[in-house]
């Protein structure tokens, strides 16, 4: 999901074999670290408010923020932040409960003791884009998403904190030579950011 909404690597990333390639898959962060366990994929991207822990390794390329998506004719447009308390009688889409974010917005929500009007629940970023688009319900979506939507407004939600966005990996980058030059790469272009476990 991230993919288009970063400088995305591939672009500028030219591997010195023909047989390196990218393959993505668009899925939550626990089906990812199973890929990783299962050695099924060699790097996961993910959006997380906490890093990971041994035996996973961890770059972040940069902090991103989960903001509330409103129509720019939505009432709440105007304001510079909103409380979940605000949202309490508002139709929201989200992604379904599979989902981390889903899951982290509905533990704050609990906290806050505001019952939420879910209208719909997905797995694709288009239908919440849609819902929001079409004034049908509010939605929340990483705040790289305002950059292309011209028609939307991202609004800070008082209650959520700042995500990282990272590169995990689980592999000894010295026994992979094509993840090893991925990763040199990585700091190259987006610095000498902090590396965890490695």
């Amino acid at each position: 999901m991230m993919f288009r909404r970063l400088p995305w690597p591939t672009r500028a990333y030219s591997p010195p074999r023909a047989w390196t390639r990218f393959i993505t898959t668009e899925a939550t962060g626990p089906i990812l670290y199973s890929l990783l366990d299962q050695q099924e994929i060699d790097l996961a991207l993910c959006v997380t408010n906490h890093l990971p822990e041994a035996p996973y390794h961890c770059r972040v390329l940069k902090d991103s923020r989960l903001m509330l998506f409103v129509h720019k004719d939505h009432p709440l447009a105007t304001r510079s932040s909103v409380d979940l308390k605000n949202l309490e009688d508002e139709p929201l889409v989200l992604f379904t409960d599979q989902f981390g974010q889903t899951r982290y917005l509905r533990r704050l929500f609990a906290a806050c003791q505001v019952h939420p009007h879910v209208l719909h629940q997905t797995s694709q970023v288009f239908t919440i884009l849609e819902y929001i688009r079409h004034q049908a319900a509010l939605g929340f979506l990483s705040e790289e998403f305002a950059q292309d939507e011209k028609n939307l407004v991202a609004i800070p939600v008082n209650q959520i904190a700042t995500g990282h966005v990272n590169f995990v990996w689980n592999r000894d980058p010295n026994q992979f030579p094509a993840l090893k030059r991925f990763l040199a790469f990585v700091e190259d272009r987006y610095g000498k950011k902090e590396l965890l476990h490695a």
